[in-house]
């Protein structure tokens, strides 16, 4: 019985010991290399395991050559995550609960997949060729900088929290915004945006910059806290400043 038990308690032992030290597999061997340039192989044995994974919430890796980033998503608790110039034409972060700040910078990045992020606060994605995205998932989003992309057209609405977005250097020829009660930067350059824009509805709108579109007309009446506003080179023809008192940069 003795000899029983003691062989049953020391197959348990052999198995958790194998969990906690479940090698990670990672298709692209740069991507392998990029994260242990960053010290996450803990113990310095040439491979990432799940329970290293699962120590780091701030990972960086800039200007790396990797093409697939699989294998990310063992990183379960990572809260700020962010590449920079890298290869990497599809990503999937879907589930990845703990992200807070997401930076995936000048990829050349086509689809992204963010579902159930839902506790992300800074999304950007600048630099890449995304066309489409679902913003709508992200109530905590604080900051959105989506410039320098392939979008044209863009939602954005019922985003309680949200304060600042760029979307600018885009092909956006439909966009609209709403309910976003905290927002303060508005930027929407270089853009192909012809529709009547009313921002009248952003009480704490500080910044606009819409150079370079085909906007008629903007309201911006009552917005007591604007100081800057650039509208040129659109079609903008009259502009009534009621209300905007403490504007000191006015180009348009």
């Amino acid at each position: 019985m003795f000899i029983r038990l003691f062989s049953c308690s020391a197959a348990m032992l052999f198995s958790l010991s194998f969990s906690f030290a479940q090698t990670i597999k990672f298709p692209d061997p740069n991507f392998k290399r990029a994260l242990i340039q960053k010290k996450v192989d803990a113990n310095n044995d040439g491979e990432i395991d799940v329970s290293e994974a699962k120590k780091i919430t701030k990972l960086y890796l800039e200007d790396t050559p990797f093409s697939s980033m699989e294998g990310i998503k063992q990183f379960s608790n990572l809260e700020e995550f962010g590449t920079y110039k890298n290869q990497v034409s599809s990503v999937d972060l879907q589930g990845m609960l703990s992200l807070k700040r997401l930076y995936l910078i000048g990829g050349g990045m086509e689809t992204v997949n963010l579902k159930g992020c839902i506790n992300l606060e800074h999304l950007s994605l600048i630099g890449n060729n995304l066309k489409t995205i679902d913003l709508s998932p992200f109530k905590k989003l604080t900051k959105l900088h989506l410039a320098y992309n392939q979008f044209s057209s863009l939602i954005i609405g019922n985003q309680p929290g949200l304060q600042e977005v760029d979307v600018s250097n885009n092909n956006i020829a439909d966009f609209r915004i709403s309910m976003c009660p905290r927002l303060s930067s508005l930027i929407i350059s270089k853009n192909k945006i012809g529709q009547n824009l009313d921002l009248s509805k952003f009480p704490e709108l500080k910044y606009f910059a819409a150079d370079y579109n085909k906007l008629s007309s903007v309201n911006i009446l009552g917005l007591s806290k604007l100081e800057s506003f650039s509208c040129l080179y659109c079609n903008i023809k009259t502009l009534n400043l009621s209300g905007a008192e403490k504007l000191v940069n006015l180009n348009w």
